[in-house]
């Protein structure tokens, strides 16, 4: 949807029109009615999309007075079963998918490799302790790799999935 978009910018096509035919997006028509086009189709094969452009996640931060790399993290899957009332991923999630095992394991690798400076990554998944048979997985596959003793992990963690279990795992 964003690439759909960003081409469309880019043609000159930034109206009501071309939008509507773009899947995936919420906008106001020409009479000031709000459309809502229909969803893009998703991939179950996360493997499948390319690995990010880390190399251009730069920016000017002030305090050193020079561009900088922003500090790297990932996302090992999509999605969130959950429907919290507070969060704005319940109205337009669908059921988790994942990056395989040796997707994560290749990814954290990359990141040791081209930013050695970098001490910590972020896992962004909402929903990363959900399926304690992944972790696990996870978990192995990290510590057999030897990326534990490399980098510490930031995660975000759904407390009612919290348990003595899983943070032993973490």
């Amino acid at each position: 949807t964003a690439v759909d978009l960003v081409r469309r910018l880019l043609q000159d096509q930034w109206n009501p029109t071309a939008f509507a035919e773009i899947p995936g997006v919420i906008f106001y028509d020409e009479n000031r009615q709000q459309v809502k086009t229909a969803r893009k189709e998703e991939t179950d094969h996360l493997d499948t999309l390319c690995y990010p452009r880390r190399e251009l996640l730069r920016a000017w931060f002030p305090p050193q007075g020079k561009v900088g790399q922003w500090r790297q993290g990932l996302y090992t899957s999509r999605d969130c079963p959950f429907r919290c009332r507070f969060c704005i991923h319940s109205t337009v999630q669908g059921m988790p998918r994942y990056h395989s095992v040796e997707r994560v394991v290749s990814e954290l690798e990359q990141i040791i490799r081209d930013y050695p400076d970098q001490k910590i990554v972020t896992i962004y998944d909402d929903i990363f302790v959900v399926s304690k048979k992944r972790l696990i997985e996870l978990t192995d596959a990290i510590r057999d790799a030897g990326i534990h003793k490399r980098l510490g992990f930031v995660a975000m963690i759904k407390t009612s999935t919290f348990n003595h279990e899983i943070a032993l795992l973490l």
